[in-house]
Parts: C-alpha cells; structure tokens; sequence
C-alpha cells in the first residue's frame, strides 16, 4: 500500500500547511495590498461585508479569517515571484477550517490564544499577547499549534 504525505514539508507565510480537511471562503478586498498570511476583519454588525486590514478600532467581534496562499502561487512565492497581495475588489481566498502558516511577531508557545495585530505593517499579523497594538480579546476559534522564536513563521489551527 502506497502512503500519501498529509503534510507539507515547507514553511510559506500564507500556506495552508496540512492537506488534511480544510474548509475555504471567498471573501472580497475592500482595500489594496492584502498579503497572504494576514487575518483580516470585517463589520457585519454595521453592514461591511467586505474584508479588510485590522485597525485601532478594530474589535474581536470584527475578527474574520485568515487569507491563504492559493497552491498554485506557492512555488513562485518562496522565490518572490509569486502573487502575494490583493488589490480593493479582488475575491480573496481565506481560511474557515483547517492550518496555516502565519508570522508570529512576539514568538509564541503551543496552545496559547492567538491575538491580531492592527498597527500599520504589522495589521493582519498574529502575537501571543494583548498588547496595545492587538485587537483586545484573542481571537479563540485561532490556536498556535507549535512554539517558535520571534519574527517565525508558527502554525496556527482556524476553527470559526
């Protein structure tokens, strides 16, 4: 019996790192630059069903889901050829379920809360603590699956 790997065995900001179940939504950009491996916000509660970078006033009820890099892009990415950000009015392909590999600013530890950054460069990026620039509450559908250093790519487990 032939085995099938289930895994990918290289680290891409924005990769869905398991091929295991995955579910996916497309979303659509309401502004321009949007990089994979960011997770983005929207405000259904005031009729925004666009998706956007995460702000100031951003709130966890604002959190949404994570923009993965489409296979297909993955090869050329990890050589800086790929395309990597989505212009306003783009469809984005974003993650529901499943595992990603997303920059962890501050490092984290395994099975700690994952919270989103909203301050300029870093907005849409993840940390492992509240500070006063990550939306308050973590985000608890979003779990770190693995320990790294500062500034590394970690994996973290979506389940909204």
């Amino acid at each position: 019996m032939e085995n099938f790997r289930t895994e990918y065995t290289t680290k891409v900001e924005g990769a869905i790192s398991s091929a295991r179940i995955n579910d996916t939504i497309t979303g659509i950009a309401s502004v321009d630059g949007i990089q994979a491996g960011r997770i983005l916000v929207h405000d259904y509660a005031n009729g925004d069903k666009n998706h956007a970078l995460p702000t100031t006033s951003s709130t966890d009820l604002d959190i949404s889901y994570p923009v993965y890099l489409q296979q297909k892009y993955v090869v050329n990415s990890m050589s800086g050829d790929g395309i990597s950000k989505y212009s306003m009015d783009d469809p984005l392909p974003m993650l529901v379920k499943g595992t990603i590999w997303v920059k962890c600013l501050s490092g984290c530890n395994a099975g700690e809360d994952v919270y989103v950054r909203h301050d300029g460069l870093n907005a849409g990026l993840v940390d492992n603590v509240s500070s006063a620039n990550t939306i308050t509450n973590p985000a608890p559908q979003y779990k770190f699956l693995e320990s790294v250093a500062p500034g590394e790519l970690a994996e973290i487990y979506v389940n909204k």
